[in-house]
């Protein structure tokens, strides 16, 4: 089988195809609407609400545990109480 590519076929995954061409145009639009002041200030308070969410269960998980900075001398088992 013998395929001719004319002159004025796209080629094959170019950005030339219309959904290519419409996939580019709706990334470019939101980057721009991401980009204005108020849109960008809103999106990083609305990001520094999840991470106070996700440390504050975070740290209810943990319990008493805690944090250690050091490994224990012999072993967790010790530490645990078991």
């Amino acid at each position: 089988m013998c395929y001719v590519l004319l002159a004025r076929d796209p080629p094959i995954n170019t950005p030339y195809l219309p959904a290519a061409l419409w996939t580019r145009t709706k990334k470019g639009f939101f980057r721009f609407v991401r980009a204005l002041p108020f849109v960008r200030a809103r999106i990083e308070r609305e990001i520094e609400g999840t991470v106070d969410v996700l440390r504050e269960s975070f740290n209810k998980g943990l319990g008493d545990l805690g944090y250690r900075t050091t490994l224990p001398k012999k072993g967790m088992a010790e530490v645990r109480g078991k």
